[in-house]
């Protein structure tokens, strides 16, 4: 069990979910954060922080001579380290499902075990990627923007909570 790992995502681009809520627990003094950048197609993560990537989660995931420790990038924000995302790949869904990611996962939580691990996952109405990265995680986090996402999803009349598994929490 990942219980300091959660999973945020939203029903689509732009709902600004995952940044602020870690730099905001980075911030108390008794909490370390880091967070995963599970976006290939569209990583912004350490783009924002304006930090020099060599290695991302699709090189661990690839070469299983690589530790999180090889990707893992402090940050300016004291209590914050980012694991970026690294390179799109065509199959970073079936990346995202494979037992490599959950082992992944697993030994990300085991170096911060006071910490909080935050996954950066991509809009559940647009890849599959969150479906797949669900399977690992305790906590799914499922962000929607007021006055700007209606009840039922987006404009197929989806419900977002669909395309995850039922094991959710809040």
């Amino acid at each position: 069990s990942n219980a300091n790992l959660v999973m945020v995502t939203s029903t689509r681009e732009g709902e600004g979910k995952t940044f602020n809520l870690a730099f905001s627990l980075a911030a108390e003094r008794d909490h370390s954060v880091i967070l995963i950048d599970a976006d290939p197609a569209k990583s912004s993560v350490a783009q924002y922080l304006q930090l020099k990537v060599e290695l991302g989660l699709i090189d661990l995931l690839q070469d299983d001579t690589l530790a999180p420790e090889d990707a893992l990038l402090a940050t300016s924000i004291e209590g914050l380290s980012i694991l970026p995302a690294g390179r799109h790949h065509a199959l970073s869904a079936e990346l995202f499902a494979s037992d490599r990611m959950g082992a992944l996962l697993r030994a990300v939580c085991v170096g911060a075990p006071h910490g909080i691990v935050i996954l950066d996952a991509p809009p559940v109405l647009v890849t599959s990627e969150p479906s797949a990265l669900a399977r690992h995680v305790d906590q799914t986090v499922l962000v929607v923007e007021a006055d700007r996402t209606n009840r039922v999803g987006d404009h197929r009349g989806s419900e977002p909570d669909r395309h995850l598994p039922a094991h959710r929490t809040g």
